[in-house]
């Protein structure tokens, strides 16, 4: 696309499991299991959080809504549901709160692009039925939208008058890593600590609440000491591939490849889980199948610019 021309919002759908807590203890519960403070949430809120396992490592991450003043939902990517649900199951009280599977009621929509806060405006004028309508962590211009089933047609409907259309897959990934937003299973997994894959810059941790599992790493790493990884942006001139080892100046192997795309402003660009002692800015050589690739390590999200151009 040349430069100046208008770029239109999109909306992908995204495969998540929502899981229900009901009733008059259920934001202490969900406090309990979770890294961020679910108390501070008003109905029609949202934020982003984590499980962790005893030990502080991430289990996954989850958008948290609240329906009503008893009534919260958890989303999580598709992949991670039965890992959520089973540490539900595991310190969850039945007699404490109703816990169900709520993912049929629900349809989940990534909406991005540069002109999607004035479609998520127009959206609110509307007053179209939907559940939830927040910008996504880390992204400049993007949006997560939650519509009950019985009200799809509605929101779609809804997006298409305003000029929404629907994107690929690759297009949602492009935004996803210009955002610098982790995918579980991908970016980061169960051998990984919250700090590592940003989400405290990202708002999904409190330091200020009450215990949860895994709290004592977390607080431990913020208050007195800090990670040996984070992930990072790499930017280079050949696209780079998951898996590929990141090395040093001197040759030393630094860190790997987790999500790579090539952007339509940016070029090819990648998250890569790099060791502290590399600093922004740095040059970095990424070894592939026909020798090294230089790349240079960037905070994420990545710097200034439209989060997506079609």
């Amino acid at each position: 696309m040349m430069p100046g021309m208008k770029k239109h919002a999109k909306y992908h759908a995204l495969a998540m499991r929502w899981t229900s807590f009901r009733g008059a203890k259920a934001t202490d519960v969900l406090n309990g299991l979770v890294t961020n403070d679910v108390s501070t949430l008003a109905v029609g809120a949202s934020q982003l959080a984590a499980a962790l396992s005893p030990k502080g490592k991430l289990v996954c991450d989850m958008y948290i809504v609240r329906l009503a003043e008893d009534a919260l939902l958890t989303g999580v990517v598709e992949s991670v549901g039965d890992a959520w649900q089973g540490l539900v199951r595991k310190y969850v009280n039945p007699r404490l709160c109703t816990v169900a599977d709520e993912s049929p009621l629900y349809h989940t929509f990534g909406l991005f692009g540069d002109e999607s806060e004035r479609v998520a405006q127009k959206l609110r004028e509307d007053a179209l039925p939907l559940v939830a309508l927040t910008p996504l962590p880390g992204a400049a211009s993007a949006q997560l939208l939650l519509a009950r089933v019985d009200a799809n047609d509605d929101v779609l409907a809804g997006l298409a008058r305003t000029g929404v259309t629907a994107a690929a897959g690759e297009d949602w990934q492009v935004a996803r890593i210009e955002a610098g937003l982790p995918l579980i299973g991908v970016d980061m997994d169960e051998s990984t600590i919250p700090q590592e894959a940003n989400l405290d810059a990202l708002g999904a941790i409190s330091f200020t609440k009450g215990c949860y599992t895994g709290q004592e790493t977390v607080a431990r790493i913020h208050f007195r000491g800090h990670v040996n990884r984070h992930l990072r942006g790499l930017t280079s001139e050949t696209l780079l591939v998951r898996g590929q080892v990141v090395v040093d100046a001197t040759g030393k192997p630094v860190g790997d490849v987790r999500s790579s795309t090539l952007s339509p402003t940016r070029g090819p660009i990648a998250i890569a889980m790099v060791r502290r002692e590399v600093s922004l800015g740095d040059l970095v050589q990424v070894e592939g199948p026909s020798g090294s690739i230089p790349a240079t390590v960037h905070a994420l999200p990545f710097p200034s610019g439209p989060l997506h151009q079609a």
